[in-house]
């Protein structure tokens, strides 16, 4: 059974920081413990400690090994859960342009914010996207960042029903196959959420780049 994205972006900052709390406990626990000589109880408190630790790390590991990689077609949106799921990214344009050395990808990508997404009482409040990593990558794992970025800043901020237009260039080289555009959160705590995609192992949800493609042309 597959979760919902916003329960499972919800159950990672959940696991999370449920499991840094039992580790702060476990810790205050230990020293309180050592500072009365309550050797046994100071074993007990770190070792339940380190097995919770273990246990994070074991779900971070296998959950992330069962994450597929998964190329999303061209025009589909990806989804970003930051607890609650608003945003949505979509490549809409994709110009392909000869180089001496390869090919100049112009990749138009267009962020929305979903209105439907936003509970009635939440007002009209702008919401303030956290950085984002991209570049492309081909069928061979190989990766290339923009050289160059146009239009609005993927982090400028969105009231709901909000949408706006950010456009990035790429020199790949002569036999590239598959190219395919990675957009990821870029802040490093996600690679510590259980079953984010930025975990160890887990496989990346991408965006196809289809030569000449527009949307709706």
């Amino acid at each position: 059974m597959t979760l919902p994205l916003q329960l499972q972006a919800q159950l990672q900052v959940l696991t999370f920081l449920g499991t840094v709390a039992l580790v702060g406990i476990g810790m205050l626990a230990a020293v309180a413990f050592a500072l009365v000589d309550r050797r046994r109880h100071v074993a007990l408190a770190a070792g339940g400690t380190v097995a919770v630790i273990g246990a994070y790390a074991a779900a971070l590991v296998a959950l992330g090994a069962a994450g597929r990689d998964r190329v999303l077609g061209p025009g589909e949106p990806k989804v970003f859960c930051e607890v609650d799921c608003h945003l949505a990214y979509t490549v809409t344009r994709v110009r392909v342009t000869p180089t001496a050395a390869g090919d100049r990808y112009t990749v138009t990508v267009r962020t929305h914010f979903d209105e439907h997404s936003v509970a009635p009482w939440r007002g009209d409040d702008p919401i303030y996207p956290n950085a984002r990593r991209v570049r492309v990558v081909d069928a061979a794992g190989h990766a290339w960042n923009p050289g160059t970025r146009g239009g609005t800043a993927l982090s400028a901020p969105l009231r709901p029903g909000e949408s706006h237009e950010s456009t990035f260039t790429f020199d790949l080289p002569a036999g590239v196959t598959a190219p395919r555009l990675e957009l990821t959160e870029a802040a490093a705590i996600t690679r510590l959420l259980v079953g984010h995609e930025n975990s160890p192992l887990h496989g990346k949800t991408v965006m196809a780049l289809g030569r000449g493609f527009a949307a709706g042309g």
